[in-house]
C-alpha cells in the first residue's frame, strides 16, 4: 500500500479521471474537479492510497475559517472520503494519511459529516464531537 500527497495542481488526469469517477459513484456528486490555477481546487491537498498502482482511496484537505463564539479560526477540512472497495481498510489508510500529515505539520483538521459515518472515523481514532453540527454552519 502506498500513500501519496498531492496539491490538486499536481494531479494527473488519470488520477482525476478516478477521482471524480469515485465521487460520483460515491456522492452522486455533479461537480468535476479540474484543478485549474486560482480556483479553489488548486492548493487543496489530495491524498491517495494505491495497491498496484490502483487509487483504493481518496481524501482531501481544503482550508477551512470557522467561527466559534465570534472568533474566527483557520483549519483544514477534512474531506471527500471515498475508499473504492470497501472492506478491506482503505479508507482508513487514507484517514491514516490525513492523520499523519496534520501531526507533522502541526495543523487542525476537523471533518464535517453525516452521522452515520461517525463510527468509522470513531474506530480511525478521530475524536467526535456530540452535538458539533449545532455550533457550525456550511455555506456551499
Amino acid at each position: 500500500m502506498i500513500s501519496i500527497h498531492r496539491k490538486g495542481k499536481e494531479l494527473s488526469e488519470i488520477e482525476l479521471k478516478v477521482i471524480n469517477e469515485a465521487r460520483i459513484n460515491a456522492f452522486n456528486s455533479k461537480r468535476i474537479i479540474a484543478p485549474t490555477k486560482g480556483d479553489q481546487e488548486w492548493d487543496k491537498d489530495f491524498f491517495l492510497i494505491l495497491v498496484n498502482r490502483k487509487i483504493v482511496s481518496i481524501g482531501c484537505l481544503e482550508a477551512v475559517t470557522v467561527k466559534v463564539n465570534s472568533i474566527q479560526f483557520s483549519i483544514l477540512g477534512i474531506s471527500r472520503i471515498i475508499a473504492i472497495e470497501e472492506g478491506k481498510g482503505f479508507g482508513r489508510a487514507v484517514m491514516d494519511s490525513i492523520k499523519n500529515y496534520l501531526v507533522e505539520n502541526d495543523k487542525i483538521g476537523m471533518g464535517f459529516c453525516n452521522p452515520s459515518k461517525s463510527m468509522f472515523y470513531s474506530k480511525c481514532g478521530y475524536t467526535i464531537m456530540p452535538n458539533a453540527q449545532n455550533n457550525f454552519e456550511y455555506f456551499e
